[in-house]
Protein backbone atom coordinates (compact mmCIF):
# COMPACT_ATOMS: atom_id res chain seq x y z
CA UNK A 1 0.00 0.00 0.00
CA UNK A 2 1.30 3.45 -0.79
CA UNK A 3 2.40 5.85 1.94
CA UNK A 4 -0.38 8.22 0.86
CA UNK A 5 -3.04 5.54 1.40
CA UNK A 6 -1.41 4.40 4.66
CA UNK A 7 -1.58 7.96 6.00
CA UNK A 8 -5.16 8.43 4.79
CA UNK A 9 -6.27 5.28 6.61
CA UNK A 10 -4.31 6.25 9.71
CA UNK A 11 -6.21 9.55 9.92
CA UNK A 12 -9.47 7.59 10.25
CA UNK A 13 -8.31 5.69 13.36
CA UNK A 14 -9.01 6.65 16.96
CA UNK A 15 -5.25 6.44 17.60
CA UNK A 16 -4.41 8.91 14.82
CA UNK A 17 -3.09 11.49 17.27
CA UNK A 18 -0.63 9.03 18.83
CA UNK A 19 1.97 9.51 16.09
CA UNK A 20 2.48 11.86 13.17
CA UNK A 21 2.72 11.42 9.42
CA UNK A 22 6.37 12.44 9.62
CA UNK A 23 7.04 9.69 12.18
CA UNK A 24 5.20 7.14 10.04
CA UNK A 25 7.10 8.09 6.89
CA UNK A 26 10.34 7.35 8.76
CA UNK A 27 9.51 3.66 9.17
CA UNK A 28 7.31 3.15 6.09
CA UNK A 29 8.64 0.60 3.58
CA UNK A 30 6.98 0.32 0.16
CA UNK A 31 5.95 -3.20 -0.93
CA UNK A 32 6.65 -4.51 2.58
CA UNK A 33 5.41 -8.09 2.38
CA UNK A 34 6.40 -11.16 4.37
CA UNK A 35 7.21 -13.22 1.29
CA UNK A 36 5.60 -16.38 2.64
CA UNK A 37 4.35 -18.98 0.17
CA UNK A 38 0.66 -18.36 -0.45
CA UNK A 39 0.77 -14.88 1.10
CA UNK A 40 -2.34 -12.94 0.08
CA UNK A 41 -1.54 -9.37 -0.98
CA UNK A 42 -4.58 -7.20 -1.68
CA UNK A 43 -4.44 -3.98 -3.69
CA UNK A 44 -5.08 -0.79 -1.72
CA UNK A 45 -8.25 -0.27 -3.76
CA UNK A 46 -9.79 -3.44 -2.25
CA UNK A 47 -13.03 -2.74 -0.40
CA UNK A 48 -13.76 -4.23 3.01
CA UNK A 49 -16.27 -6.66 1.51
CA UNK A 50 -13.79 -7.73 -1.18
CA UNK A 51 -11.06 -8.23 1.44
CA UNK A 52 -13.34 -10.35 3.63
CA UNK A 53 -14.34 -12.48 0.64
CA UNK A 54 -10.73 -12.93 -0.52
CA UNK A 55 -9.48 -13.84 2.96
CA UNK A 56 -12.37 -16.23 3.59
CA UNK A 57 -11.77 -17.92 0.22
CA UNK A 58 -8.02 -18.20 0.86
CA UNK A 59 -8.75 -19.72 4.28
CA UNK A 60 -11.16 -22.22 2.75
CA UNK A 61 -14.17 -20.83 4.58
CA UNK A 62 -17.67 -21.27 3.12
CA UNK A 63 -18.78 -18.46 0.84
CA UNK A 64 -22.54 -19.07 1.15
CA UNK A 65 -25.07 -18.96 3.94
CA UNK A 66 -23.68 -15.86 5.65
CA UNK A 67 -26.97 -13.97 5.41
CA UNK A 68 -28.79 -16.84 7.13
CA UNK A 69 -26.25 -16.72 9.98
CA UNK A 70 -27.12 -13.08 10.60
CA UNK A 71 -30.89 -13.62 10.70
CA UNK A 72 -32.53 -12.48 13.92
CA UNK A 73 -33.64 -15.97 14.94
CA UNK A 74 -30.26 -17.61 14.37
CA UNK A 75 -28.63 -16.70 17.71
CA UNK A 76 -29.27 -20.14 19.23
CA UNK A 77 -27.53 -21.72 16.24
CA UNK A 78 -24.51 -19.43 16.74
CA UNK A 79 -23.68 -20.59 20.27
CA UNK A 80 -19.93 -20.54 20.69
CA UNK A 81 -19.33 -18.94 17.30
CA UNK A 82 -18.37 -15.31 16.74
CA UNK A 83 -21.34 -12.94 16.74
CA UNK A 84 -19.94 -10.23 14.49
CA UNK A 85 -21.69 -6.96 13.79
CA UNK A 86 -21.00 -5.99 10.18
CA UNK A 87 -21.35 -2.34 11.17
CA UNK A 88 -18.19 -2.54 13.28
CA UNK A 89 -15.85 -5.22 11.96
CA UNK A 90 -13.31 -4.47 14.73
CA UNK A 91 -15.52 -5.93 17.47
CA UNK A 92 -16.35 -9.62 17.86
CA UNK A 93 -18.15 -11.17 20.79
CA UNK A 94 -19.27 -14.72 21.42
CA UNK A 95 -22.90 -15.70 21.81
CA UNK A 96 -23.69 -16.99 25.32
Amino acid sequence: MSLTETLRRHRTRRQASEFTAEYMSGWYAAHDVLGWPGELVLPETTTLDEAVQAIAAAAGLPQTGRDDDLAAGASAERKGRPDVSLGDHRQATYAQ
